[in-house]
């Protein structure tokens, strides 16, 4: 996990050849080495553990949000793009404990080239809401965020 989160790809692979790790394993925080790297901002590691037989990409943390979630909130487009391509992929529909998608997250946090990216996508469902009822564009109108809102408007999202 400590590689994964330094964004060690080489070693990464070195421990997963030759010591055979358990790769959904978590640590302490509840974090496996998939969600430190997607956390990180660490493409190379995620593309790499997406690769493994046993990876299970959705796997939630100690704060129940998958990695694509933490990928989502944090901005890192790349990790959210290597998350939802290949095979073995994250589900881009997958929310939190609480129904907050991957889109919603992005909203909250104002990442605008997260939402852009992840509303170019046929299976991401606009219309989702979290548990409260909310969906990503009242979120946007929530955070006071304009500029996303021009961008939903400009797609006709409702």
């Amino acid at each position: 996990m400590a590689a994964a989160k330094a964004g060690h790809p080489q070693v990464v692979q070195l421990l997963l050849r030759d010591w055979r790790v358990e790769v959904n394993r978590d640590n302490y925080d509840s974090h496996t080495a998939l969600a430190q790297a997607a956390i990180a901002g660490c493409p190379a590691v995620v593309e790499l553990l997406l690769k493994e037989e046993d990876i299970e990409p959705d796997w939630p943390g100690a704060d129940l949000c998958p990695p694509l979630a933490c990928a989502a909130k944090a901005g890192h487009l790349e990790v959210v793009k290597a998350l939802l391509q290949g095979e073995t992929r994250a589900d881009v529909r997958l929310g939190d404990w609480d129904g907050v998608s991957p889109l919603m997250w992005a909203v909250r946090h104002g990442v605008c080239h997260v939402v852009e990216f992840l509303l170019d996508r046929d299976d991401v469902d606009v219309a989702s809401q979290d548990s409260d009822g909310r969906t990503a564009r009242m979120w946007a109108e929530e955070c006071g965020n304009r500029e996303i809102l021009r961008f939903i408007d400009s797609r006709g999202i409702g």
